[in-house]
């Protein structure tokens, strides 16, 4: 049975996680090109 309280909440922390790597990613560009 899915509980319907925390998959928000695991959701939140994917995309948490996903916006952390996408920092990550552009910050490695930034480095690559200078």
């Amino acid at each position: 049975m899915i509980d319907f309280l925390t998959l928000p909440l695991k959701l939140v922390n994917r995309y948490q996680s996903f916006l952390v790597w996408l920092q990550l990613l552009q910050i490695l560009i930034l480095i690559g090109f200078l």
